[in-house]
């Protein structure tokens, strides 16, 4: 179990379990008597989403539990958990569907490694193209949520807030998302830019976005097969809302 906060008025901390249930997990929070204070099951189907660094809002038809966790380690061991109740005896999600898990595997370890983000971040034509394409239509992003598929370092989330961004949601599947969030905290910018951890085919957004910004474009254009990923992204954009490339 882990340890979640109780409002400020009670000192005491609460403890929740999670136990795998038929494709879900069974979310039980206890108080220091045992008494069970709520339970819930989480499933595909539940609402649920990240707020903040360390805590989870989970909905259940008109009633809402927010769980704050006592740090953000504890908080990863609980999405992660959750994550691995939910995918016993579940579907595969549309990454799964169409990549080899020996595939996948290879595929973000390669770019987990700081030497490949180096190798990209010092790829100028890319790096400068995409930073005067966000910057001249700075009125695009000025006020705007963004959403970045495929993180990596983070600098197309900067090169966002640069452009006036009002919150950036940057997602990594690879394990480069530790040292994106690193830089985010470096630069003062937590404010403005969080960075969320999983497949954009797996994570849930708490909004939707007004811009999606990635670069979506593998070796011989289509290896990563990342622009699967980047029209998947697009169930989280507006109406209304534009993406960069186009």
């Amino acid at each position: 179990g882990l340890p979640v906060s109780q409002p400020a008025q009670k000192a005491a901390l609460l403890r929740l379990e999670l136990r795998a249930r038929d494709g879900g997990a069974e979310v039980a929070v206890t108080d220091v008597d045992g008494v069970c204070v709520y339970k819930c099951l989480v499933n595909k189907d539940t609402e649920y989403c990240r707020v903040g660094k360390e805590s989870v809002l989970i909905t259940l038809g008109y009633n809402s539990a927010l769980l704050q966790f006592t740090s953000h380690s504890e908080y990863n061991m609980f999405s992660n958990t959750l994550n691995s109740c939910k995918n016993i005896n579940k579907e595969h999600s549309v990454f799964n569907q169409r990549t080899e898990d020996s595939s996948a595997s290879q595929y973000f370890q390669f770019y987990g490694c700081l030497s490949q983000q180096q190798n990209m971040m010092q790829d100028f034509v890319r790096t400068a193209t995409y930073h005067r394409a966000i910057l001249q239509n700075h009125t695009d992003f000025k006020d705007k949520v963004v959403l970045d598929v495929g993180c990596g370092s983070g600098i197309l989330s900067f090169f966002a807030v640069q452009a006036g961004a009002r919150k950036v949601y940057a997602v990594e599947a690879s394990s480069v998302a530790k040292y994106a969030e690193i830089l985010v905290q470096s630069n003062n910018v937590a404010d403005k830019i969080s960075v969320l951890s999983g497949k954009i085919e797996e994570i849930t957004l708490p909004e939707s976005v007004d811009v999606i910004v990635s670069e979506p474009m593998g070796y011989m254009l289509f290896n990563e097969r990342m622009l699967e990923s980047y029209l998947h992204s697009k169930k989280w954009l507006k109406s209304n809302g534009m993406m960069f490339p186009t």
